[in-house]
């Protein structure tokens, strides 16, 4: 799962946003959340600034990659990250 966490007051983050359509189009069997900071949630672990991308929990960008570093690091990551089904070229 690839969670971007986001906040209002954040400069970058309509990028972050659009980077999130972009990897659903890309990966449509990889799950992608928008979290989406208010001062109410707990902040998610390692994140020290907005827009983070977290992939299977684990930090893998603060701030925001471009579209082919994004999904080439999920890519990376592997099957996990995607399903089973993942474009990897292994099921």
């Amino acid at each position: 799962m690839l969670s971007i966490v986001i906040a209002a007051n954040c400069a970058t983050c309509d990028t972050a946003r659009e980077l999130a359509v972009y990897a659903r189009e890309a990966l449509p069997e990889l799950k992608v959340e928008i979290v989406e900071l208010d001062g109410e949630q707990t902040v998610p672990a390692g994140v020290v600034a907005t827009p983070t991308y977290l992939l299977d929990g684990q930090v893998i960008y603060l701030g925001n990659p471009s579209p082919s570093q994004l999904i080439q690091k999920i890519m990376e990551h592997g099957n996990d990250a995607v399903g089973s089904t993942g474009k990897k070229g292994k099921d």
